[in-house]
This record gives structure tokens, sequence and C-alpha cells, in this order.
């Protein structure tokens, strides 16, 4: 029973004298400024894949190199000499407890690298897959799909109007020449939207998504239209319009005019060719029914 316990003060007597408890603490802290560096420094100069992994490989390869080497030398002002024994452990003992030392290193270096490697690996990997999502992601680049409009209402009773506003642009925008325009079906199939907007984008293989809202007080509408890029998310475009709930069809063409000529404006190659249409709140009610 005090084999253990003189054998175990024995040992951090010995590393101590050998200075290899600090030497080693010594080297992780050195290596632990290096790995932090190595994270810093990855993106900035755009270092390849495989570094990071090889500094890490070979830093932990570096603890038992610098644990020997700490426990046969030591560095005095006449240079690097070898330590001489000084009889705390027996030669079953040193064994032993380089046998300990080693595998508690090798313990240690399977979890750093483990641990540094999700850092340097997974993070990179998940930004790198989505960088080559959106390199494959190649929708005509004048394109758009015209999401049905929101109905902010209070009553939630102008869904008539949201559709058939979000119908209108769609068809006006389809006259535009050299704009590719997704079918109604096919951006009418969003109408919850609980996809992110950059997905619905790239499911209805197109580069703008246009989507809005209405909301009514008293005999008045505002009407919100946003134009959205799908390859990052971002307005394009963005406008509201505060009308007299006189002239529905008034309003359609207006926000249909606007949206056509800010596409224009934002994209090469386009021109306009606005259709005719009936202009009367009777004709309105009568789509609605």
């Amino acid at each position: 029973m005090t084999e253990n316990p003189s054998f175990l003060s024995s040992m951090i007597g010995e590393l101590t004298r050998r200075k290899v408890l600090r030497t080693v603490g010594a080297y992780a802290v050195m290596v632990f400024v290096l790995l932090q560096l190595m994270d810093a420094a990855v993106e900035p100069l755009r270092l390849p894949d495989w570094i990071p992994t090889l500094v890490v490989v070979v830093l932990i390869l570096g603890f038992p190199v610098v644990f020997v080497l700490a426990w046969f030398f030591d560095v005095t002002s006449g240079g690097i000499k070898r330590t001489h024994a000084a009889g705390l452990l027996t030669r079953s003992q040193t064994a032993g407890m380089f046998s300990f030392m080693l595998a508690a290193t090798a313990g240690l270096g399977v979890v750093f690298y483990h641990y540094y490697s999700g850092v340097f690996e997974d993070e990179p990997a998940a930004a790198t897959s989505s960088l080559v999502a959106q390199r494959e992601f190649s929708a005509p680049e004048n394109s758009i799909a015209v999401l049905p409009f929101a109905d902010l209402s209070a009553q939630g009773d102008q869904a008539y109007f949201s559709d058939g506003i979000a119908e209108e642009i769609l068809n006006l925008l389809a006259q535009v020449k050299g704009l590719h325009v997704a079918a109604r079906t096919s951006s009418f199939a969003f109408r919850e939207r609980e996809k992110d907007i950059r997905e619905i984008g790239r499911l209805l293989n197109v580069s703008t998504v246009l989507e809005g809202s209405i909301r009514t007080s008293g005999n008045r509408i505002r009407l919100t239209a946003q134009l959205i890029n799908v390859a990052d998310g971002y307005h394009i475009w963005s406008q509201s319009y505060d009308r007299e709930l006189t002239d529905l069809f008034a309003i359609q063409d207006e926000v249909a005019s606007a949206i056509s000529s800010a596409l224009v404006d934002s994209f090469a190659g386009l021109s306009e060719n606005p259709a005719s249409r009936t202009r009367n709140l009777a004709a309105f009610e009568a789509f609605r029914t």
C-alpha cells in the first residue's frame, strides 16, 4: 500500500528535476498559440485545406518528442547536456513511467486532433459546400418568380386582391422581352413561404424573386413590393404604395409598371412591352368571382 505513493512522489520528483513538466507545459502553450494563429490565417492567406491538418499532426507528434528530449537532456549555461539519473526511480519504474506518459500524451494528442480538426475542417467544409451550392446554381440571369402577396389586413379578407395583383404583375412581366418569368402555378405553390427566399428561388430556377404584402385601413390600401436577389438574399428594389380603394386595376398597373421599370434598370437587355388592360372595379370584381 505504500509503494504507489512512493512511486508517484518519486516520479513527480524526477519529472520536476529533469524539467519535463515545465518543458512540456511550455510546448503546450506554444502549440495553443500557433493553432490560434493558424485559425486566424487560413482564410486571409487562402491556405490549402491540407495545411492546417498537417500543422495539427506535426504539433501533436511533437509532444512525445519534447517529452523524451526533456527527459534525457537539459539546457544549461554550458550548452545542452545529458541529464544524469538521480536514482529516484528503478529501471522498471522508469519504463513504466515512460509507457504511462507516452500513452497519456498520445491520448491528449487524439483529443487535440479531433477538436482542432473540427475547427479547421468542419467549418471550412460547410462554407465550401455552401459556396459549391452557389456555384452550381445557374439560373438564367434575367429571371424572376412572383410570389403571392401576403394579406396583412386586419380582417384577412384581401386574399383575392393579393392574388389578383400578383397575377397582374406576373402577366405584365411576362411581356418584358428577355425576362424569364416562372409560371404562376409554380410560384403560387409557395404561398405559405415557409422556405427561405433563396431556397425558393433555387427551386424555381430564377435569379430574383418578387414578394410583397398588402394592408388596408378604411378605404385606403398600402401595397409593399420587394425584389430579392436569390444569390445572396439581399434586396435589389423595394417600394410601398398608398392608394385609395377606388380603382384597383390602376393600382395594379402602376405597381407592375414600376417593378418592370426597376427590372429594366437592374438587368441588361430588357425592354418593356406593356399590354393594355381594362381599368374598372366592376371588371376586377368579375375577375374575383
